[in-house]
């Protein structure tokens, strides 16, 4: 007997949009266990995800980042069967209200039972133009997804055509201390792998001695996609930039580019000339790199890293003392596993390092590690969640000091009330959304 039947196409539109999911680790872990958990008792898992949005200059590629997943209790439930689950409107209701206040898209996210590739029912269609309908009327984005150990189905509700939009791929992805990683594929089987290095764009923020060893590694290792911002100069403070230019008084970034394209002809430098475009220029970047010091900077770099689940990677030198010798400083900042720029409270706050030769090793040594991390972020070599985050380099010991920093829940930014993973802005809505049914909305 055939458990699930698709409707018309009246009722389904195809689009060639590339959709993604994106997920903290500990959410999807927490979703997975309450999936099998209920599937194990021959019930259909059940959970509702609230979601920042982020979509390309194109409008193609769209990626729904979790910000948080409401799983019901037994008692936020007036029915859960092997075919269907109804939450009470209280459940729903509280739901709603709170991502209507923080901007949030609704995805409601379902199993079938043992279903490895689940296609959505005649039921799920139903309600799901129901629920998009009536979210949309709230001023609410409405999205659902039914998912299974192989594959899954994902669909949005297009108000324009009345119907829900299916893509034409997409993917379940994770988001730790080691990068991110695709779990779970469209049913289509297309291809949704994370870009390689060659299609990765890179951000360097900061063009001095440490930017620019950065900016030449990469390249020789086959970036070809930079994002570069410094509204500095080249001067006898960055000795390192020197043989890349013929004039001083010139922008580093224009060095930098000099640079890049003596390594390949084929780059793709965006230079960014101020502030005021650089937060614009860095929400295209899949990671971004911190090279300086300054508090405007490094508040914007932290806001766009938990808006848009972007990875960073700090990178500086900096001395401890008047008098002492230059250290070396890398941490990583990976959305929702690590602390955020914001969480620590013990900044080194020792003067910015002079322009000598001891400097210039130094810069050379951070840039290198700061590169690996990097490296372990794309392959996936930090998939065993790293123990550390944080590396500070002494060059009198040649010694690199990994340190777990951890991260502050009552943090502003990325703790339980921050911004983490709030995707572009949308409208305000004017109120919240009720509930008046006890019905699977």
């Amino acid at each position: 007997m055939q458990k699930f039947k698709v409707l018309s196409s009246k009722k389904q539109r195809k689009s060639d949009k590339s959709v993604r999911v994106l997920f903290p680790r500990d959410i999807y872990e927490m979703m997975r266990a309450a999936f099998i958990a209920s599937e194990a008792s021959s019930r259909e898992g059940y959970a509702v995800a609230q979601c920042g949005l982020m979509a390309d200059g194109s409008r193609k590629n769209w990626t729904y980042i979790v910000r948080s997943l409401h799983v019901p209790a037994a008692g936020d439930i007036v029915e859960q069967s092997s075919i269907t689950v109804t939450p009470r409107a209280e459940f729903m209701e509280a739901v709603l209200s709170d991502a209507a206040l923080k901007n949030n898209v609704i995805v409601e996210i379902h199993t079938h039972v043992g279903s490895s590739e689940p296609n959505f029912s005649w039921v799920d269609i139903e309600n799901g133009l129901e629920n998009g309908r009536f979210l949309k009327a709230c001023g609410m984005r409405f999205a659902m997804a039914v998912v299974g150990s192989e594959g899954f189905s994902i669909c949005e509700y297009d108000s324009d055509h009345d119907a829900l939009q299916t893509p034409g791929n997409a993917r379940v992805s994770i988001i730790g201390r080691g990068g991110v990683k695709d779990v779970i594929f469209h049913r289509s089987g297309s291809s949704c792998q994370i870009p390689q290095i060659e299609n990765m764009r890179v951000s360097i923020v900061g063009m001095g001695g440490v930017g620019f060893g950065i900016a030449g590694t990469l390249a020789g290792i086959g970036v070809r996609k930079f994002i570069l911002y410094d509204e500095g100069i080249v001067d006898d403070s960055v000795p390192d930039v020197l043989p890349f230019t013929a004039e001083k008084g010139k922008k580093r970034t224009k060095a930098a580019l000099n640079m890049l394209k003596k390594i390949s002809g084929d780059m793709e430098v965006t230079q960014v000339s101020d502030a005021r475009s650089l937060k614009a220029a860095l929400k295209d970047a899949d990671v971004i790199f911190k090279c300086g010091s300054d508090e405007d900077i490094k508040i914007l770099l932290n806001e766009v890293s938990l808006k848009y689940f972007i990875p960073c990677i700090e990178a500086r030198t900096f001395t401890k003392s008047m008098g002492s010798g230059p250290y070396g400083l890398v941490r990583v900042y990976m959305p929702s596993a690590t602390g955020c720029i914001g969480c620590f409270a013990d900044e080194p706050d020792g003067p910015a390092c002079g322009a000598d030769a001891s400097t210039i090793a130094v810069n050379s040594v951070v840039s290198s590690m700061a590169v690996q991390e990097f490296l372990d972020l794309v392959s996936g070599r930090g998939q065993g969640n790293k123990a550390y985050d944080h590396i500070e380099y002494d060059p009198s010991t040649q010694l690199a000091e990994r340190k777990s920093s951890g991260r502050r829940e009552a943090c502003p930014m990325c703790g339980k009330d921050g911004i983490l993973g709030a995707g572009d802005e949308r409208k305000q809505t004017a109120k919240a959304p009720r509930i008046r049914k006890a019905k699977k909305e």
